[in-house]
């Protein structure tokens, strides 16, 4: 298997960018996974805590509003509003009871079940008081200050207490739990933020390495072949260029290395060539020489033959008889 020095200049660039992107993604994908946390977070508490409570809130409104109506029709001495407000009570209860019907399905845990089943059975007791109460408001026999006066007004005024305090406990309950998950929220909310910021810093530390690292195993193999070239051209042939990669930079220092060897070929060449050059100047300068001395010396043997020639022609002029001569 290659190693990074050894790839591409283009896959080098390509694996850093490819990182960084799954860097990124991974930065994205979990701050989006935590955003929707903290979304699962706030739907849970907007479904289930404060809906709950609304519709406890609603519950315990209604109530009242049976309260009132039960209490006008006491009050009124016409028989009609009486009977009126004895049918608003009845409207009241019921709107109740479907708040509360409502409300239970968003009372999940265990705790709040227990609860809703202690509501539950004050609020049958507090329907059969109730019914006996509305029974005596229809009957016109009864009078109103008899059924103000009669038990059963005071039980359900008890079982009326008991049902508004559990009403407001189970609000103040769920208002707690609102309350708490809304610090969760909060506090998720902060942690995540601070592991989102940490997870861009590692992500921006990585990619700062990487880049470094990269452009390190471009750059300064580069920069050593710009030196080795630069010492060539002032004339220096006794380099190193023995880099050991397969990459661009590989191949461009092995291509330095041949033209150098090439030159240093060349070199000794021209040099062998000029050495021969010069050993065949020095046998022709010898030879001239050479050739000069033996035509000094031949000149030298010439002009003693001139002169002896000179003598003899001398020498047989003086011995010859002159014909003008007597004897």
């Amino acid at each position: 298997m290659k190693s990074f020095k050894d790839w591409k200049t283009a896959s080098k660039i390509l694996t850093v960018i490819v990182i960084l992107c799954a860097l990124i993604f991974g930065v994205g994908a979990y701050g989006l996974r935590n955003a929707s946390q903290l979304n699962n977070m706030v739907d849970s508490m907007y479904s289930q805590e404060l809906l709950g409570t609304s519709a406890t809130m609603d519950a315990n409104m209604e109530m009242l509003y049976t309260q009132r109506a039960f209490l006008n029709s006491l009050l009124e001495d016409n028989i009609e509003k009486s009977m009126a407000y004895a049918k608003q009570m009845i409207e009241n209860k019921e709107k109740m009871l479907n708040k509360l019907a409502e409300a239970k399905a968003l009372f999940d845990s265990d705790e709040e079940k227990a609860a809703f089943a202690e509501l539950e059975k004050l609020v049958e007791n507090w329907k059969v008081a109730g019914a006996t109460l509305e029974k005596m408001l229809s009957d016109p026999n009864i009078s109103t200050e008899s059924i103000r006066n009669s038990p059963e007004r005071a039980q359900y005024d008890s079982d009326l207490d008991a049902l508004d305090n559990k009403l407001s406990e189970l609000v103040n309950y769920k208002a707690k739990l609102a309350e708490q998950a809304s610090k969760d929220s909060t506090s998720q909310y902060g942690a995540m933020t601070l592991l989102t910021w940490a997870a861009v810093a590692v992500a921006v530390l990585l990619g700062l390495l990487l880049g470094v690292f990269c452009s390190r195993a471009i750059s300064v193999p580069l920069l050593k072949i710009v030196g080795i070239a630069k010492e060539v051209s002032a004339g220096n042939l006794n380099v190193d260029l023995n880099l050991q990669r397969k990459d661009e930079v590989g191949v461009l220092a092995e291509s330095l290395r041949v033209m150098v060897e090439s030159l240093k070929q060349k070199i000794a060449e021209a040099n062998a060539l000029s050495d021969s050059a010069k050993q065949e100047a020095a046998r022709a300068h010898e030879a001239m020489a050479t050739a000069e001395k033996a035509q000094g010396e031949a000149q030298k043997k010439t002009d003693a033959m001139t002169v002896i020639s000179r003598q003899l022609q001398g020498v047989a002029e003086y011995s010859m008889p002159n014909p003008n001569a007597g004897c």
